[in-house]
């Protein structure tokens, strides 16, 4: 608490370390592993690698259609990181002093966030899979190194596609949300002699 006694804030050096607390894997752990791996992105994720898997394993999908495949996946892998950084962007303007202390009071302002960093982490984590994918398979990798790293590649990437379609979702809500505090600090204005 404060050395003057009183009721007042705690000193800056009492407070909570926010640095550690906003680490990735405290954040994950705080947002809550289940809410992030029990989704709709990996339950379609998980199968499609299977599957293409399947395909490269049973000669169905040829080397050249592996390499086409990693070189679509870094693209467009490369181009849902900036949508995510592109999203987040717009979703932080919404934060202003009131909108802040709406979700801290709601308990939720160090999980309104998190979301975007999350699906970030996921469509790097596509990227360098397909990067390794598609090295494997132009460097004539074995098939066993290839068909993990096409089952990677293609597990991340759609889960990481999936996922970011969820924080379209976020958006909406974080921009209703905002409008509905608006209204309701005009109507309280209008409501005052």
């Amino acid at each position: 608490m404060s050395t003057d006694g009183g009721d007042s804030q705690p000193d800056f050096y009492e407070q909570p370390d926010f640095y550690e607390q906003t680490r990735f894997l405290t954040s994950a752990r705080r947002y809550g592993l289940g809410s992030l791996l029990l989704t709709a992105g990996w339950a379609v994720g998980l199968p499609s690698a299977g599957a293409v898997l399947a395909l490269y394993l049973h000669h169905c999908l040829p080397d050249d259609g592996v390499k086409a495949l990693g070189v679509a996946y870094v693209s467009l892998g490369a181009a849902l990181f900036g949508i995510v950084l592109a999203g987040l962007a717009v979703v932080a303007a919404f934060f202003d002093r009131d909108y802040v202390k709406q979700l801290r009071a709601a308990g939720s302002l160090d999980k309104a966030l998190f979301g975007f960093w999350w699906v970030a982490a996921l469509a790097v984590l596509a990227l360098l899979a397909s990067v390794a994918l598609t090295v494997a398979v132009y460097s004539g990798a074995s098939e066993a190194v290839v068909g993990t790293a096409v089952a990677l590649a293609t597990g991340l990437f759609v889960t990481a596609l999936l996922e970011a379609l969820s924080l379209v979702g976020t958006m909406m809500r974080h921009g209703l949300y905002r409008a509905e505090l608006l209204a309701h600090h005009e109507d309280r204005a209008r409501s005052e002699p």
